[in-house]
């Protein structure tokens, strides 16, 4: 059975990815919308956005999921160590 302390960290790794995940999706799309540079080298900037905007509500919608179940998924069986 694995621990407590690994399933925590587990868990706060799959957060951290969501959370850079969301990160990432944010300054890119400031980028696209906000810097014309950043926008010169691609042609359908429209689609881009929309795939980034779907990337990022994928991301925040797991992150919030995840937190939400994270007593059940990760520590149901935390008070049969206890």
């Amino acid at each position: 059975m694995v621990s407590t302390t690994r399933k925590k960290e587990l868990f706060n790794a799959v957060v951290s990815r969501y959370e850079a995940d969301i990160a990432r999706h944010r300054v890119t799309l400031h980028m696209y919308i906000n810097d014309p540079i950043a926008v010169a080298d691609h042609s359908n900037i429209v689609e881009e956005i929309v795939g980034l905007v779907d990337k990022l509500a994928s991301s925040e919608d797991s992150l919030k999921s995840l937190k939400q179940k994270s007593e059940y998924l990760f520590f149901a069986d935390d008070s049969d160590e206890e």
